[in-house]
């Protein structure tokens, strides 16, 4: 009669929150286990959050917090994130292991000038991105530094959300506090 026994249950949704959670580029088992210990459930928990307070949860910091706001959707970045994110590394690729992530921490406090050198080292940007971004003027990754979100996300298939994130993984954090959903325009060329 009491085949799922509420202790069963609790273990299934905690099992499906970390499985949700490791969806987002950047979150391992690891840091969706930290995330989870911390309060967040769900992508609607991480949604909700503020990225000051993803980037206190152990094993998360100011760069990969905003990586998983700018993939929830729902980018809020605070005006003294850039000093942070100076002082750390790019979030990692989203195949990494949480070994590699400890070891890419480990190596950023070390050398923090290294970060993507191609366009295509940026973090959501494959070759067809990087064609795009080179089609509107932005050739080199020191170029997208320092173009604004706004301007990054007018770029033929780019958005606010990837802009969000390219401008994170490049390491300049100046991040719009209102993300809308566009669609492209066919018709819009560089």
């Amino acid at each position: 009669m009491a085949d799922d026994e509420p202790e069963d249950i609790e273990e299934e949704t905690e099992h499906q929150a970390v499985d949700g959670l490791t969806d987002i580029g950047g979150v391992g088992e690891d840091t969706a286990g930290s995330l989870r210990e911390a309060g967040y459930e769900t992508v609607e928990d991480l949604r909700e959050a503020s990225q000051d307070d993803l980037a206190a949860v152990d094993g998360v910091g100011t760069a990969l917090a905003a990586r998983v706001k700018a993939e929830v959707g729902d980018v809020e970045v605070s005006d003294d994130a850039d000093a942070e994110v100076e002082e750390s590394e790019d979030a990692p690729e989203p195949d990494t292991d949480e070994e590699d992530v400890a070891e890419t921490e480990t190596e950023a406090d070390e050398d923090e000038d290294e970060g993507p050198e191609e366009l295509t080292d940026i973090s959501g940007v494959g070759e067809s991105k990087a064609e795009a971004l080179r089609e509107a003027g932005y050739e080199t990754v020191d170029q997208i530094r320092g173009a604004s979100q706004d301007q990054l996300a007018s770029v033929d298939s780019i958005g606010m959300a990837l802009a969000a994130r390219i401008k994170a993984d490049v390491g300049d954090i100046d991040v719009s506090v209102t993300v809308e959903s566009v669609p492209a325009s066919p018709e819009r060329s560089g």
